[in-house]
């Protein structure tokens, strides 16, 4: 393996598969850069009847990071949560189901931790509000906390629209 010697002293690997072939084999390389993890969010067609849907939320994450769940105890790290955004015309209208988190009894906190570490599929209740005229798209907001093993980043808040079809109508 050849190494180029910075002025600091940095012995540096001059051929980049060499570089990304050494960092494969890292378990801590899986780590994004300085903007965090990859966390995509998507919303699956609702179907509705009447004033009502029911929303599915999926969550995706890179490996190697978590975001706490919907059941974390909120005097630790940031649990996850959703609500309705009040201008798209829907609210949330009942509890959100989400899968069993994995739990950790001991953590940095001081209690016990819960988290999704590969993805999670919620589903979210929702009922139509008020009389508006035009058929809108309900909005989520949608706030999570992901950490690594070594670090946590601040929350996160993003809206999620959702597309709803009319199970009479089908579209």
């Amino acid at each position: 393996m050849s190494f180029v010697r910075l002025f600091l002293g940095l012995a540096v690997p001059l051929s980049l598969d060499v570089a990304m072939a050494s960092a494969s084999r890292d378990k801590r390389s899986t780590l994004p850069g300085p903007q965090g993890p990859t966390v995509r969010w998507t919303a699956t067609r609702a179907s509705s009847s009447g004033d009502s849907a029911i929303a599915t939320l999926r969550l995706r994450i890179d490996a190697g990071w978590h975001v706490y769940s919907l059941t974390q105890d909120p005097a630790g790290p940031y649990p996850l949560r959703i609500r309705d955004v009040a201008a798209s015309g829907w609210q949330v209208s009942g509890p959100l189901r989400g899968p069993a988190p994995e739990r950790y009894p001991t953590s940095a906190f001081g209690i016990p931790v819960e988290w999704y570490n590969d993805g999670a599929e919620v589903s979210v209740p929702l009922k139509r509000t008020g009389n508006t005229v035009f058929r809108r798209a309900p909005r989520l907001a949608v706030r999570y906390q992901a950490c690594s093993a070594t670090l946590c980043l601040p929350p996160t808040q993003i809206e999620v629209a959702v597309e709803v079809a009319d199970a009479e109508s089908g579209r």
